[in-house]
């Protein structure tokens, strides 16, 4: 499994504009979000850290699909 990076992971060595502000790649950023959807309902590890107990949907779902909504991820961004 590849890494997974967290958005403090992204900041490291970007560019600032000029206001100061880190400037991320908005699709570099998306393709991140994509791993972590991906990895999170497998990785017994990232579940533990990441993943709250919720009886109806085990403990990710709320995550993903916020994750998934936020970056307007469809079926086929996640294939």
């Amino acid at each position: 499994m590849t890494e997974l990076k967290t958005l403090k992971d992204l900041l490291d060595g970007h560019s600032s504009d000029d206001l100061g502000f880190p400037v991320i790649n908005a699709e570099d950023l998306k393709q991140e979000a994509i791993k972590w959807v991906k990895a999170l309902p497998i990785n017994q590890e990232l579940k533990k850290k990441y993943c709250f107990e919720h009886p109806e949907d085990g403990g990710c779902y709320n995550i993903i699909e916020w994750i998934e909504e936020f970056f307007n991820l469809t079926e086929a961004d996640l294939q």
